[in-house]
C-alpha cells in the first residue's frame, strides 16, 4: 500500500501506525519538522511485513 498524506497530518499519522515505537514517533516528528526529505524510517516485522516512511 502507499498511503500519502499532507505534512499537517505527520503527528497524528505518526501516533495511528500500529506497533510503531514511541521513539521511532518522535524520530518521525522530528524529520517532518525539521525539514528532512526523503527516508525517515524503514522498519520490518519477523513475519516480513513492513512499513517504509519517507517525505517527498
Amino acid at each position: 500500500m502507499n498511503l500519502r498524506i499532507p505534512l499537517a497530518f505527520a503527528d497524528m499519522a505518526a501516533r495511528m501506525v500500529p506497533g510503531l515505537s514511541t521513539e521511532q514517533s518522535d524520530r518521525i516528528r522530528q524529520a517532518v519538522s525539521g525539514g528532512l526529505i526523503g527516508p525517515i524510517l524503514d522498519v520490518e516485522d519477523e513475519d516480513g511485513d513492513g512499513v517504509l516512511i519517507s517525505v517527498e
